[in-house]
């Protein structure tokens, strides 16, 4: 708020830019917006036509983090698997999957072969 307050002269002019933000806001929201922004928590019983499922990264999707605190690792590497599993089928009609070539999630490692994912077979 200071950051807008600052370049806006009046207290009129900082309200109607907040007024302004959330028009804007919830223009983006819409039911029938093009693109939708969601984290795979967010998209349970949700369906899209097209889905693009980022960050199956090594340590990102699951998070090294989450893995590391949690109590029962084992349990929390399933809850992000049955999480990745929500992610991946909210597509009904085409699904990308985007992760590092160099350092692919377990649960792309497990889910596609090495050819599949484009990787060199350790010698």
């Amino acid at each position: 708020m200071i950051g807008w307050a600052i370049s806006k002269p009046t207290v009129t002019g900082l309200r109607q830019a907040i007024a302004d933000a959330r028009a804007k806001r919830a223009e983006l929201r819409r039911d029938d917006a093009e693109l939708i922004l969601a984290t795979a928590h967010g998209t349970k019983g949700l369906e899209f036509d097209h889905v693009a499922v980022i960050g199956l990264d090594e340590g990102v999707f699951p998070s090294r983090r989450t893995l590391e605190e949690a109590e029962d690792p084992a349990r929390a590497l399933e809850e992000e698997r049955r999480l990745a599993y929500v992610a991946w089928t909210r597509a009904r009609r085409s699904l990308l999957l985007v992760f590092d070539p160099t350092a692919p999630s377990v649960f792309m490692r497990e889910a596609f072969s090495v050819t599949e994912l484009g990787l060199t077979p350790a010698p």
